[in-house]
């Protein structure tokens, strides 16, 4: 026979079998998993495996009744373990559809409900169970319905449950699933796995028929593991890395990053999703030394040139690094240090025991880090010495114990002990003292060791190669401390921007460092490669390569000033001259003393021989790299006369003038100042003055003069002396 018609007549024969298939106990979708995570398979979630059911059925009309035409009914129930046992664990809450005793109308005052028993009273499994009382009540459970004598309705349980009352029948209505069979040969409702797979099961039901669904378990390569609980050392921090490969993540902090950097202690939380998976993980992060500071060896250095570096921890181990706190109660003991203003601290050192003492230090009255001590309170003095450094040169690592003796500024009042002598402090872990007026605080360095990527275990060295430096630095509280810097070699760079020269007034000259360089720095506040200049003074330039090395150049530049021709004469006698340069900033010379265009002499000072008496105009003319200038000036020559038989006594020049003339006395010689005026061609004064009774030249502006003929005249006390110039 066809095994689907079978079923349908099955189902029709026994009227409560339920059919199972697939869409009811679904393993669900294919799913992703992460590393490390495991999934139960329970296809099964809402179904009691294995568990019978009693449906009961209950005639409202028969028995001592209460209940017919109710519009609902209420099973209150108790169960009795053996055969005339007591009746517990009452059940029913009538009037509150929650699932504990309300029944379903089947109409005709007939009503059902359908219990797992074992559920129903909440009984472990394997719990006997032999029979049910029974009493029906309306919603507020005063109406009820019992047997045909007024008492509970017993049912007693078994393959076929029967009741001495006819109002109520029993039917026990078996579970469908006979076996389950998994992939995995599992026979439980129920699989845990954490593996990647295909997973199936098969349930077989009570009528022979099979039903099976499968699920594909896969788990994602990206694992997520904090790793163990760890502890950082100080203020410095931690990395947590919760791992690549995940889309998503989300810290306790509130970071969504793979990594979080912390400082504080703490528990640290992240959760990560790559696809449909969720992992999680915790740690607990622990401080060791709150108060630790990091070590820094400072950012990455490039060593310009052949110098050599220092890395410095910037640390000392114990014991060099260890320190003693002494506190001294100057009201104790034999002291005269009661109301003191100031107090010293005045100690050697005994290396062991009963040993002498060495190395006394303490220099009162000095406050030069030797002995003076700070005030804590009335009369209480405090001091904190690094024993190692404190008596250098006498204590090596072993100290066994400190002589001290307390002193005023001028050394003069004392505190000893009680006895009067000098108190001792046994150094140690714990420092003791016979003596109440002194208590010692050790402090240890929490550093017990260094090393250096380079071997060393000092606290700084030296290096000058290119190479990455670390340092680890163990604490007695079983921290390390890191870092790591890197160092390079980098050329100094050259730089030439020209040479130091002169330029001329109103010239400009380039300097130019050339190209190549990261940047450029001159001291005129520019920054590029080039710089134009055209005033002295002296040029800086600083460049710095592409690794930060730095080179300069300094240029010095001067301006060369325009030549200023100018000169005096000295008359020797028999027609001989003397010339003498007074030019500034002259090169070359070039005279012409007769007028004829040649030059006669190229000297700074020469001499000229004139033949025959008279006023000749001598000209000069100068130069350097820059310019040149001329002057032409009037001298008298005068040839085996003498010079107060001269006719000229002064001379004006040049002639004509632009700006200025030039007034040369050679005669006025009584008096050593001397009048001048300057009349227009009417005779009326437009300049005067006073020139000095000298032979070298007067300049006098003339600048805000009309052009036209002026005549200038100066005095003496006899006469006076005139001569014409024309202004242009």
């Amino acid at each position: 026979m066809n095994k689907g018609l079978l079923y349908i007549l099955l189902l029709f024969i026994t009227g409560f079998t339920d059919h199972i298939n697939a869409q009811n106990y679904p393993l669900g979708n294919d799913t992703t998993l992460c590393g490390g995570q495991s999934i139960t398979l329970n296809p099964f979630t809402n179904v009691l495996i294995f568990e019978d059911s009693l449906t009961i059925t209950y005639n409202a009309t028969l028995g001592q009744t209460q209940l017919q035409g109710s519009p609902k009914v209420y099973m209150h129930a108790g169960y009795q373990e053996v055969a005339f046992g007591p009746v517990i664990g009452w059940v029913g809450n009538w009037g509150q559809d929650d699932g504990l005793g309300q029944m379903q109308n089947l109409g005709n005052n007939y009503w059902r409900i359908t219990i797992h028993v074992r559920n129903y009273f909440g009984l472990p499994a394997g719990a006997n169970v032999h029979a049910l009382a029974l009493v029906f009540r309306n919603a507020d459970g005063t109406l009820t319905g019992k047997d045909d004598t007024g008492n509970d309705i017993y049912l007693v349980l078994g393959n076929a449950p029967t009741s001495p009352f006819a109002g109520v029948t029993g039917f026990n209505k078996r579970d469908n699933i006979a076996t389950i069979l998994w992939s995995t040969l599992a026979t439980s409702p129920t699989i845990t796995v954490n593996t990647s797979g295909n997973y199936s099961f098969t349930v077989t039901d009570t009528n022979g028929v099979s039903y099976s669904d499968d699920i594909v378990i896969s788990y994602a390569n990206a694992q997520l593991n904090l790793g163990n609980d760890i502890s950082f050392c100080g203020s410095s921090s931690v990395t947590l890395n919760a791992g690549a490969g995940f889309t998503n993540y989300s810290w306790s902090t509130g970071a969504t990053s793979q990594t979080i950097t912390v400082s504080s202690p703490g528990v640290y939380y992240v959760g990560a999703q790559i696809g449909n998976c969720i992992a999680t993980d915790t740690i607990v992060v622990n401080n060791t030394l709150p108060n630790l500071t990091p070590i820094n060896l400072g950012n990455d250095t490039v060593l310009c040139g052949n110098i050599a570096f220092s890395l410095n921890a910037g640390i000392s181990i114990t014991p060099f690094g260890d320190s003693l706190t002494i506190v001294y109660d100057a009201t104790q003991g034999q002291t005269q240090l009661v109301g003191a203003t100031k107090v010293y601290f005045h100690s050697g050192a005994q290396l062991v025991p009963f040993g002498p003492i060495i190395g006394w230090v303490g220099n009162w009255g000095f406050d030069d880090g030797l002995g003076q001590m700070t005030s804590i309170g009335t009369d209480l003095w405090s001091i904190t010495i690094n024993v190692q450094s404190y008596y250098s040169g006498v204590v090596s690592s072993t100290l066994n114990a400190i002589a001290m003796v307390f002193r005023s500024a001028d050394g003069l009042q004392t505190g000893k002990d009680n006895t009067g002598n000098d108190i001792y402090l046994t150094v140690g872990i714990a420092p003791t003292t016979a003596f109440s007026g002194v208590t010692g605080i050790f402090n240890q360095s929490p550093y017990t060791s260094i090393l250096w990527s380079t071997g060393d275990t000092t606290s700084a060295i030296n290096v000058n190669s290119s190479a990455s430096y670390s340092i680890e630095i163990s604490t007695n509280a079983g921290c390390v401390l890191r870092d790591t810097i890197q160092v390079s070699l980098g050329n100094l760079p050259f730089v030439d921007a020209g040479s130091s020269q002169e330029i001329c007034s109103g010239e400009s000259l380039v300097l130019d460092a050339g190209n190549g360089f990261a940047s450029y720095s001159w001291n005129t506040g520019a920054t590029t490669s080039a710089i134009s200049v055209n005033t002295a003074g002296t040029y800086i330039i600083n460049v710095t390569n592409n690794l930060g090395c730095t080179g300069a150049d300094v240029i010095n530049i001067a301006v060369l000033p325009d030549p200023i021709a100018m000169f005096t004469y000295l008359v020797n006698g028999n027609g001989i001259l003397n010339f003498t340069s007074n030019s500034s900033n002259a090169v070359t010379y070039a005279w012409d003393f007769n007028n004829d265009g040649n030059t006669d002499a190229s000297t700074a000072n020469p001499f000229y021989t004139y033949l025959n008496p008279g006023v000749y105009n001598v000209r000069l003319i100068v130069t350097n790299d820059c310019a040149s200038d001329t002057i032409i000036m009037p001298v008298n020559a005068v040839n085996s006369l003498a010079e107060n038989d001269q006719e000229y006594s002064f001379v004006v020049y040049p002639n004509p003038s632009y700006d200025f003339i030039n007034i040369q006395n050679f005669r006025i010689n009584n008096s050593t100042i001397i009048n001048y005026e300057i009349s227009n061609i009417l005779g009326k004064q437009v300049i005067a003055g006073t020139i000095s009774n000298t032979a070298t030249p007067q300049r006098i502006s003339i600048s805000n003069l009309p052009n036209g003929i002026y005549f200038v005249t100066i005095h003496d006390q006899q006469k006076s002396y005139s001569q014409k110039f024309n202004k242009l």
